[in-house]
């Protein structure tokens, strides 16, 4: 694929930028764009709220780390980059010294690149992969690594797809001749928890037909999508009927993208269970259950 950081990515200007994107090299994203808007991150970082930051946020440059895209979503893919990247969010490793976990990511030869992630709080790793068309094996795999280090990564790293917000790091970790992961995990297609009865899916269907009624789109942001899709998913097949109604409440639903979405997350993704289907709903006013 030739040298690690001029393989080609997607770009696109904010959130909200829907079109093909701008072909640019990994490196200009890591280490050009971080100059260019240093001032922005910064007022991220600044933000005396998480709302505020959350609205700072969706107007950085985002990329899709991974791969090529004609479009956002999997459908769109032109062409792998071979690289994965994850996140090491604060919430979720509390207590952990950020600057002490790079200067460790540092001595794996695996580890390409380690920079502070857009909010200041967490880091992010981009690793290349041997078999880009492993890409979910190969997370599946990082995911139990990290866990033995008592670290826990985003799980929504996992989908090829996913973007990244511009960041800055006035000194990140770089490794030019980082050595590709051949370490894959096999993963299968998973049945229902052992947790879910009848009464728990009649009482998501019922939620789903509320959403419905409401007209609500609890899918409004990507991160709510695929948190949604992998709560659902957490049901086995009988998550697929309810992710589809929830996500035709977004205007420009596509259902073929929506089945390839659930396809993958239930194949790749696990640990997210469908509490966080019932969290977001009641974070969009749709609460069915008696306080």
């Amino acid at each position: 694929m030739g040298r690690l950081f001029d393989r080609k990515i997607s770009a696109f200007r904010n959130v909200y930028d829907q079109g093909q994107g701008k072909k640019i090299a990994v490196g200009e994203f890591l280490f050009d764009y971080p100059l260019r808007f240093k001032n922005e991150i910064e007022k991220v970082r600044a933000a005396p709220t998480t709302e505020k930051q959350k609205a700072l946020k969706k107007m950085l440059p985002m990329a899709t780390i991974s791969g090529l895209f004609s479009h956002r979503n999997g459908g769109g893919l032109v062409q792998p980059s071979g690289l994965m990247c994850v996140d090491i969010d604060r919430k979720d490793n509390p207590g952990v010294d950020m600057e002490a976990l790079k200067k460790e990511l540092a001595t794996v030869p695996e580890v390409a690149y380690a920079g502070l992630s857009c909010s200041g709080q967490g880091l992010f790793v981009i690793v290349p992969i041997a078999f880009p068309e492993s890409h979910a094996e190969h997370f599946a795999w990082l995911q139990d690594y990290f866990r033995s280090e008592q670290i826990t990564i985003d799980p929504g790293c996992g989908d090829i797809t996913r973007t990244r917000f511009v960041s800055f790091d006035a000194q990140p970790y770089i490794n030019h001749d980082a050595r590709e992961l051949t370490a894959t995990k096999i993963i299968e297609h998973r049945p229902p928890s052992q947790m879910t009865t009848n009464s728990t899916i009649e009482l998501v269907m019922d939620y789903c037909r509320a959403v419905e009624a409401s007209g609500k789109d609890i899918t409004d942001e990507y991160n709510n999508w695929f948190y949604v899709c992998a709560a659902l998913a957490s049901l086995g097949e009988a998550g697929r009927t309810p992710f589809h109604m929830v996500s035709r409440q977004y205007s420009a639903y596509n259902e073929a993208k929506t089945e390839r979405k659930f396809n993958s997350i239930l194949r790749s993704v696990h640990g997210i269970n469908i509490g966080t289907f019932f969290y977001i709903c009641n974070e969009h006013g749709i609460n069915l259950r008696p306080e």
